[in-house]
């Protein structure tokens, strides 16, 4: 038997899967996408351990552009019902978040980006679930000022060191390498850091940031743990990437050769003589 009429079934019984997910109105689509993240669906039951968001993810690209659009503008009220403090909580919440980042990312980041800035909702939250959203900004490279990331340390603790440096990191090196200083020494948390940091190195050769990187680095590497300060450097030497910035240019006058005064051409006065035929131009 072929393989094409082995996978035949296979292909038959995902089709009408589709098919009943298509037949849905708005309002059957969002009662049975929450009923997919509340892990009670039996449309797209997942017995492997996944995300529940994740067959969601994997159907998406076979359904009709209006059943997708719908899809998305469900996910959104889900999200922007999360967002208000009356929506999906717990794992079901988790799965959401993780399906934002599949569908529909831009208009995500703007919501997530609301709850993290708004303390009163988001410090509610629990504190598994404010570090999925501190993660899901990252991946979706929303850009936050540092001065968050850095309150959200304060406030969160060793639980968000390296989400907090990753997310200062897509805004600047030097931000990123002051942040470390400032970390402690708690084993747990430089080793959770030390994890992140070929990915930072990775974006600063990428971004050209290397002379930037190799400044912040030099003039913060005593202030840095030692075990980071150790691990940058191993990081580093792997990499390529240099450590210290380039020595400055040296005067001129450090390397002038005074030999190089004395000239053939010069008279005794110490002036040169003018060639025959320029001394003879110059009469006429």
């Amino acid at each position: 038997m072929s393989n094409g009429t082995s996978n035949e079934p296979a292909r038959q019984l995902l089709q009408g899967k589709i098919d009943l997910i298509e037949a849905l109105d708005f309002a059957q689509l969002k009662q049975w996408v929450e009923t997919r993240l509340q892990g009670k669906d039996a449309v797209l039951a997942d017995a492997a351990g996944n995300s529940r968001a994740y067959p969601l993810v994997a159907i998406y690209p076979k359904l009709k552009r209006t059943v997708r659009e719908d899809l998305q503008k469900v996910c959104l009220e889900l999200l922007n019902e999360f967002v208000s403090g009356r929506g999906l909580t717990g794992e079901p919440a988790d799965d959401l978040l993780i399906l934002s980042q599949g569908l529909f990312p831009e208009r995500a980041g703007e919501r997530l980006r609301l709850l993290a800035e708004t303390a009163r909702l988001f410090d509610k939250l629990p504190v598994e679930l404010r570090m999925r959203v501190l993660q899901t900004l990252v991946a979706l490279g929303e850009k936050m000022d540092a001065s968050f990331w850095t309150d959200r340390f304060q406030k969160d603790g060793r639980s968000s060191a390296a989400i907090c440096f990753e997310g200062i990191s897509m805004n600047s090196v030097e931000d990123a390498l002051e942040f470390l200083t400032r970390i402690g020494s708690d084993a747990h948390v430089l080793d959770s850091v030390l994890l992140h940091i070929p990915a930072f190195l990775e974006r600063v050769t990428k971004c050209g940031q290397e002379k930037a990187f190799a400044r912040a680095l030099h003039s913060r590497q005593n202030r840095l743990p030692a075990k980071l300060r150790e691990g940058i450097g191993e990081w580093c030497e792997e990499m390529h990437i240099a450590q210290k910035p380039e020595s400055k240019s040296r005067w001129l006058g450090e390397s002038f050769d005074p030999q190089i005064l004395v000239f053939s051409g010069f008279s005794g006065n110490g002036r040169n003589r003018r060639p025959r035929e320029f001394a003879s131009t110059a009469a006429l």
